[in-house]
């Protein structure tokens, strides 16, 4: 081994080290402060427990009211019901209070790195681009910001929707068997419902991954892939029905917004094309801003609420269209199913507030970017050109950020109210 190459690897190993010492530290900052029963999903949970669907008054004003629809005098959590359904047990044998939903993230997250880790091994990726991967998407991504959140009610969806991606990721550069796949896009959906759409790209990549396949043998796989798809279809139809008397009633038209939300909302509605001016710049120019702000008697850093633009917090993603391919139909089916919902998502009211440098609806679709892009990193990675060093460069530029946002914000801020 060349003293450079020792060097190099000597340096990976240090920052592998201080990535693991960031890590431990924001996991144990985030459960001493962690906000419990707070999350509507403990509380559906509680619910489902004893065999109802509304949840409590008591249990709404723990979760300060803040995203409970209101039907006939009975409060409701407008969410899909599957985070409720997974936390059922959980809740039903330790109670609202003990069950700590960031602990519970973070179990999901190993499972997640191992479902991501595996499918890195099987497309053939070397064991320093597999970590890197990995490391690249749970921690230089928004996913991070939301475990450490969980107590949040709009995170822990989008953290088991995401798993549950990453699932069917797995199984597509594996076994393969569309059921399963169907089956991680069901789960995914009555998590988070948007992922339906995105989800359905997994199929996709299914029949591209089996071009000898026969038109009656690529139905049969669309087939067993869409009967899970279509059984959760049918779960959520009747769930809104035994809610709100109407399986096309998802009762987020039932929240009580507060502040400038509801403002907004009564000026302009839910969704509206006067949202996607500030929406873009949301998106793709906002840079990293963390502010100053007088708080519990001592200064702290305050990230901005809106988050970072993509362009400025997960740069990597651009390499996902570097992916070498044929311009083929399901090349245009692909990028076009991302686009319309990345289009959907800017004429919505609001990016994702609050949020830590990342936009979280953006992780209805960056799990399936990772495919292109396992794909783009494959075929340099044995080159080791330019192209990849730039990844390399962006991913790890990506990671140091949300560790700023992350980690150092709240050291910084743990120390100034010891003062």
């Amino acid at each position: 081994m060349s003293t450079v190459s020792f060097k190099y690897h000597y340096f990976l190993k240090i920052a592998l080290v201080f990535l693991c010492v960031c890590i431990g530290f924001s996991i144990v900052h985030a459960v001493i402060y962690y906000l419990p029963n707070y999350s509507l999903h403990l509380h559906q949970a509680d619910a489902f427990g004893h065999g109802a669907l509304s949840i409590t008054e008591q249990a709404a004003e723990q979760a300060l009211q803040v995203d409970v629809a209101k039907y006939q005098n009975r409060l409701f959590v407008p969410n899909p019901p599957f985070p409720g359904l997974l936390l059922t047990p959980i809740v039903y044998v330790l109670g609202t209070t003990a069950t700590n939903l960031i602990v519970i993230s973070v179990i999901l997250s190993i499972v997640g790195v191992s479902f991501l880790y595996r499918a890195c091994q099987n497309i053939g990726l070397n064991q320093l681009n597999t970590v890197w991967v990995c490391a690249t998407f749970f921690l230089g991504t928004g996913y991070w910001s939301l475990v450490l959140a969980a107590h949040e009610t709009a995170y822990f969806p989008q953290i088991v929707a995401t798993i549950c991606l990453l699932g069917g990721i797995r199984e597509l550069f594996s076994k393969k068997r569309s059921w399963v796949i169907g089956l991680c896009i069901a789960c995914a959906f009555l998590s988070r419902q948007f992922t339906i759409i995105t989800g359905s790209l997994l199929i996709l990549e299914l029949l591209r991954q089996k071009p000898l396949l026969t038109r009656s043998g690529q139905f049969s796989e669309i087939i067993f892939a869409g009967i899970p798809i279509s059984i959760a279809i049918l779960l959520y139809l009747g769930f809104n029905y035994l809610r709100f008397d109407n399986p096309f009633d998802t009762g987020y038209s039932r929240i009580h917004y507060y502040g400038w939300l509801e403002e907004r909302i009564a000026a302009r509605g839910v969704f509206s094309y006067s949202y996607i001016r500030s929406n873009l710049y949301l998106y793709f120019i906002q840079p990293p801003v963390i502010n100053w702000a007088f708080f519990n008697g001592a200064w702290q850093l305050e990230p901005f609420d809106f988050g970072t633009s993509l362009t400025f917090a997960s740069p990597f993603l651009i390499f996902a269209f570097a992916e070498k391919r044929q311009k083929d139909w399901s090349f245009f089916i692909w990028w076009g199913v991302i686009a319309v919902v990345f289009v959907v998502e800017l004429t919505y009211h609001d990016n994702g507030w609050r949020q830590v440098n990342t936009h979280r609806y953006a992780l209805d679709y960056i799990p399936l970017m990772f495919i292109p892009l396992l794909k783009f990193i494959k075929s340099e990675q044995q080159t080791n050109g330019w192209t990849m060093k730039i990844w390399r460069l962006s991913s790890s530029y990506a990671i140091v950020l949300n560790i700023v946002f992350l980690t150092f914000v709240r050291l910084f801020n743990s120390v100034m109210q010891l003062r």
